[in-house]
């Protein structure tokens, strides 16, 4: 705001007849005075304009569809939790790009989509925050569960059946875009 004002100043000024302009000492002090008065006041007007951020909530573990806070997986289920289930999304310049899912016997899931391979995946902290997660539940060689980021985020789900020891095929549908997918992720342990 203040480089057009100040801008239509300068040209005004510049389009003056210059029989008109008695003192040049004078006129530079108008342009001067009335540049600083321009700035004041674009600095007032800017005050008003500025936006305020508003931070992303963390989803609480309580927020998921498949939480249960007496979770314990079921000794019969075929779900493995000591390592991780991936697949390849696709492979571009940077190299291979991974989706994996980490299942905790809590009923945590954690999901990544990294260039990573999963042998350097295993080894990240269990954090939620700021990581796609989520709740599920097992019921023998099925799994449900949804992932999502932050509160805003519209989840994914997924329903699927665990094949014993190697792999599980996930139906994944987005509650936003109703977009779905059948893929296979296979079992990775260190």
């Amino acid at each position: 705001m203040f480089f057009l004002l100040s801008n239509t100043l300068f040209t005004f000024v510049n389009r003056m007849n210059p029989s008109t302009i008695k003192n040049t000492a004078c006129t530079n002090g108008f342009i001067v005075c009335s540049l600083l008065l321009l700035a004041c006041l674009s600095l007032a007007c800017n005050t008003s304009r500025k936006g305020r951020k508003i931070p992303a909530k963390e989803p609480q573990l309580t927020s998921f569809w498949y939480y249960d806070p007496v979770f314990q997986l079921d000794s019969n289920s075929l779900l493995q939790t000591e390592g991780l289930y991936f697949r390849i999304l696709k492979t571009d310049a940077f190299g291979e790009i991974y989706k994996m899912f980490r299942f905790y016997p809590d009923g945590v899931v954690l999901a990544y989509i990294v260039y990573n391979t999963p042998d350097h995946v295993i080894n990240l902290d269990r954090e939620l925050k700021g990581n796609i997660h989520g709740c599920y539940k097992t019921q023998a060689d099925s799994i449900f569960f949804t992932t999502k980021v932050y509160y805003e985020h519209i989840p994914i789900f997924y329903d699927g059946q665990i094949h014993p020891g190697d792999s599980l095929v996930l139906h994944s549908k987005n509650q936003r875009t109703k977009e779905e997918a059948t893929h296979t992720y296979y079992y990775y342990k260190p």
